[in-house]
């Protein structure tokens, strides 16, 4: 039997220059939207419309050092690690831990359709209680190890989290606020191939 793939979500701090610029450097390797991380993604994040995570390897990962390695020489930008600073999770305050991380990924939470996508799905989808999950990256060095699938799983179960309002978590809703069991970080034990 394969050993689990475990991951942790560490929410993006949009109020740091450290995680933007983070951020950018991961959407210039994916080749898609970099330009909207400072004009759209924090604004939206701000709005408690796009909750933002970062993809770390657990400590538990296999080989988790050696996959590490070659995402750094790979991606020479992403060598020194980050601290968990996020003060907020969708708008609900958090302890952040300050801890080191080195994030292989990240994956973002829309709160309903990005207005380029409003139009194509008006009246298909209830205007409350709708999430997307969009920008999953995974770096290119680690793919095809069960990472992403375990990412979609996890993030699918954060949305189904149930809440006292919507259905879904909700800026009014701290229980639900996507923060995990541990208000930090989500681990979620998925197996691999």
């Amino acid at each position: 039997m394969p050993k689990p793939v475990e991951i942790d979500l560490i929410p993006w701090d949009h109020t740091s220059e450290a995680h933007i610029t983070r951020m950018i450097t991961q959407r210039k390797a994916c080749g898609w939207a970099a330009s909207e991380v400072v004009s759209s993604w924090v604004p939206r994040a701000e709005q408690g419309l796009k909750t933002m995570f970062w993809v770390v390897l657990a400590d538990s990962f296999q080989d988790r050092e050696e996959f590490l390695q070659a995402h750094k020489e790979r991606f020479p930008d992403e060598t020194y690690s980050l601290k968990d600073t996020a003060q907020f999770l969708n708008l609900v305050p958090r302890g952040p831990t300050d801890a080191d991380f080195v994030p292989v990924g990240h994956v973002a939470l829309n709160k309903g359709p990005t207005p380029d996508l409003e139009r194509h799905v008006q009246s298909l989808l209830p205007e409350e209680g709708v999430y997307w999950i969009t920008s999953l990256f995974i770096s290119p060095t680690i793919q095809r190890q069960g990472i992403g699938r375990a990412v979609m799983s996890l993030v699918e179960s954060l949305v189904a989290q149930p809440s006292d309002t919507n259905g879904g978590p909700d800026e009014g809703d701290s229980k639900a606020a996507l923060s995990g069991p541990s208000q930090h970080s989500t681990r979620h034990p998925r197996s691999g191939r």
